[in-house]
């Protein structure tokens, strides 16, 4: 009288162990396929922060003359510990987005380092030393040099967000020599149409 109840009850462990089987092995394939893709991984990652960076707004610069244009919006993309891809845009007369400039470096400070109302592209380029490029306007066109190369410096960079710097000084250039015993000293320059004006050492302009 009972033997329909027992087969049901073998029934149902059968059918419970097969759909258990097939569930495992489907998270099975699942890490077996996670576990292949993680080759991929720094591909993926960079391809991910690469979406993300290009869907963040533009950083609005319209306040200020960019190397003599207004209007200026400013892209970072391609952002590692080595540097970024940034890019100057704005728009023209007829409503076209057109290219200012394109850089690859460390960091940009945007500065009108001699008061002109044209604000100047303090570089620093990517690589083991810093090395500071400035881009100016100059008789209506964009130009730049190289500061250690001008200055005969081992490195330099910009005094923008140095601590223990008197506030006057945030706009000027600090560059670091070699003397011939082997010391070494940090002079403060200013910059003037891409000229350099000697200051100081750095130890005058400190607070």
């Amino acid at each position: 009288m009972n033997r329909p109840i027992y087969s049901l009850m073998a029934a149902i462990i059968v059918l419970v162990s097969v759909t258990a089987c097939t569930v495992q092995n489907n998270v099975q394939e699942q890490a077996v396929e996670m576990t292949d893709n993680s080759g991929n991984e720094k591909d993926i990652v960079k391809s991910e922060v690469a979406k993300e960076i290009n869907d963040m707004p533009s950083q609005n610069l319209n306040r200020d003359n960019i190397l003599g244009q207004t209007g200026v919006l400013k892209e970072t993309n391609e952002s590692s510990p080595k540097g970024a891809h940034f890019t100057y845009l704005y728009t023209d007369e007829a409503g076209e987005e057109e290219i200012l400039l394109e850089l690859y470096a460390r960091n940009i400070d945007e500065i009108d380092l001699d008061e002109d109302g044209i604000t100047e592209l303090v570089v620093l380029m990517p690589g083991p030393l810093m090395s500071a490029r400035i881009y100016d306007l100059v008789d209506g066109k964009i130009s730049y040099i190289d500061v250690n190369e001008v200055l005969g410096s081992n490195w330099s960079s910009s005094l923008n967000g140095v601590g223990n710097v008197k506030r006057e000084y945030l706009k000027d250039i600090q560059a670091g020599f070699e003397n011939e015993d082997g010391s070494s000293r940090i002079e403060v320059y200013s910059f003037k149409d891409l000229q350099p004006i000697y200051i100081s050492p750095l130890i005058d302009v400190k607070m």
